[in-house]
């Protein structure tokens, strides 16, 4: 480990940084599950963008939220996590700006892991090794949660659906024209690399061929910079309707068929 080992720590309030984005936060969660395994007297707050904080609705050990607005208010962010006085930050993100507000945020203790780009390993006073280039992220997330002792399991990653998510869903479902219980396809064609996306036609062609096959609706989910995608793939269904899903991703997962 980089600079020093790490020292036996017992801290009162811990920084997790892990903003974006939605897979790689899903992919975040055992690591932070080990993390409050490791340290269950303390404190815990997962900085994140505001359009993916409704995954981690209800997520059992989290303290607390802490949204970043990706269109600015950085110094804000950074205020907040001043204000916070936070004994040991957990940059998983591992990019300048999230290397910075680990700095910013006055952590004595800053954690990150060795393959961190941009220069946000400067940042950090213990560097985690990755052995590995090809190792998948849940994995390398948790080298940062084994390092500072926890007992890492890749397979402890499961997002709760909170009651009142799943009524916000109902509720949303049914301003389209769904009625729950009724059978439902849910296509999500968005993504934030636009090279990483497959083709919207590919999406309405995909909606017109699996609705009919299994008697359902299809709903089209995208965040709110998506929103022009979604009508677009829903327009080209018949039937196909837009919701947002800028709140629980999860409690949509337990309507669809």
């Amino acid at each position: 480990m980089a600079r020093e080992s790490l020292p036996a720590i017992d801290p009162a309030r811990i920084l997790f940084i892990k903003p974006s984005s939605l897979g790689d936060i899903v992919h975040a969660v055992p690591a932070f599950n080990a993390l409050r395994r490791r340290f269950p007297a303390a404190a815990i707050s997962w900085l994140v963008f505001e359009e993916f904080a409704g995954i981690l609705e209800g997520l059992p050990g989290l303290d607390e939220v802490i949204v970043a607005d990706r269109r600015g208010g950085w110094r804000k962010v950074l205020r907040a996590v001043r204000e916070r006085r936070f004994d040991l930050a957990v940059d998983l993100q591992g990019l300048l700006r999230s290397g910075w507000l680990a700095r910013g945020s006055g952590a004595p203790i800053r954690v990150g892991l060795s393959d961190a780009r941009e220069g946000a390993g400067l940042f950090y006073t213990h560097r985690v090794p990755v052995p590995r280039r090809t190792m998948h992220a849940v994995e390398r997330y948790g080298l940062a949660a084994e390092a500072l002792g926890g007992r890492f399991d890749p397979a402890a990653g499961n997002l709760p659906v909170t009651p009142a998510a799943k009524e916000r869903v109902d509720k949303l479902l049914r301003e389209a024209g769904i009625q729950d219980g009724a059978p439902l396809v849910g296509l999500a064609p968005g993504g934030r690399w636009k090279t990483k996306r497959w083709p919207p036609e590919r999406f309405a062609l995909a909606g017109r061929e699996i609705g009919p096959r299994l008697g359902a609706s299809v709903a089209v989910i995208g965040s709110a910079e998506e929103a022009g995608l979604c009508e677009t793939v829903a327009g080209a269904i018949p039937g196909g309707v837009h919701t947002p899903f800028a709140l629980n991703l999860q409690a949509y997962a337990t309507k669809a068929d």
